[in-house]
């Protein structure tokens, strides 16, 4: 599997998600599903560092709102052996964390249920480990 690094633009059919470069290494070795695999070939790795505030990385939390009806939740997105659905910790492969990864703030995603579609509009980011580490991190010099 392979991803570009965030350097310039390059034009393909589907928009450029950033990715840390983290969390695509320890994604690539998992079984990814198809949708997560072709979102990981067309991101742009970034360092830990410079992800956006906004964006969906392993481990957030996010506070989202169905579009049909507004009712908000929490979703964290998990690696597969920390999820538990009823809790809120949704696995990465599965439809609904794929969908969220690397959603940013605004994002409106779809995903399967045995309902049929279900849309979902990304509201916030409750918790990011990189943006925790950047405002938390003390510097020894």
């Amino acid at each position: 599997m392979s991803a570009r690094r965030a350097v310039g633009h390059e034009r393909s059919a589907a928009p450029c998600v950033k990715v840390n470069a983290a969390d695509f290494a320890n994604l690539s070795l998992l079984g990814l599903p198809a949708a997560l695999q072709r979102k990981l070939e067309r991101a742009a790795l970034v360092p830990t560092d410079e992800v956006p505030a906004d964006v969906v990385t392993m481990l957030s939390r996010v506070a989202v709102a169905d579009a049909a009806t507004g009712r908000r939740r929490e979703i964290a997105v998990v690696y597969p052996a920390d999820a538990d659905p009823a809790a809120g910790r949704v696995s990465v492969l599965d439809e609904l964390g794929t969908a969220l990864f690397a959603a940013a703030v605004g994002d409106t995603i779809q995903y399967e249920t045995t309902n049929g579609p279900c849309r979902l509009r990304v509201e916030e980011i409750l918790y990011q480990p990189e943006r925790w580490m950047r405002k938390n991190l003390v510097v020894r010099q």
